[in-house]
């Protein structure tokens, strides 16, 4: 039988994930600071990429932030999902789809445009919490639906 606590545990902590990374961005006045962090990390580790710019104008650090608020919102619906993760599931099968896109066009940056390399984690990241909603959707949805477990 799948595990419905291990299930709920992986949602909350990708709810989590998402609120730490993403609240920095959302702030007009943190995200300079989150995204020197980011180049420091990245040289610290000596990974290479062309290090991240700040946005200076007010529409980019606007669009910035707003990105912040969603990602940060994506991340308590998660927390949310997870306190009755049978029956909310499929909030984190949805979450693991555009996981897996957002992988997808983050790998093109990475590649094509040769930004800082240690976005390789986040997408690293993702694409694990992305694969473990899947399978656990589809483990709990028609493995363990002739054990009861819905």
């Amino acid at each position: 039988m799948v595990s419905e606590v291990a299930a709920k545990r992986w949602v909350f902590g990708g709810g989590v994930f998402n609120c730490v990374v993403a609240f920095p961005f959302s702030m007009p006045f943190w995200h300079e600071s989150y995204i020197r962090f980011f180049n420091w990390l990245n040289g610290f580790i000596g990974l290479g990429g062309n290090d991240w710019i700040p946005p200076v104008d007010g529409g980019n650090m606007l669009f910035l932030n707003t990105a912040g608020l969603a990602l940060f919102l994506i991340g308590m619906i998660l927390i949310y999902a997870s306190k009755n993760i049978s029956s909310r599931m499929e909030i984190a099968l949805f979450n693991g789809a555009v996981r897996f896109l957002w992988a997808i066009a983050a790998v093109y940056y990475l590649v094509f445009h040769d930004i800082i390399k240690i976005l390789y984690l986040i997408v690293f990241i993702d694409i694990i919490l992305a694969s473990v909603y899947l399978y656990y959707y589809f483990a709990m949805k028609y493995i363990d639906k002739e054990e009861g477990f819905y």
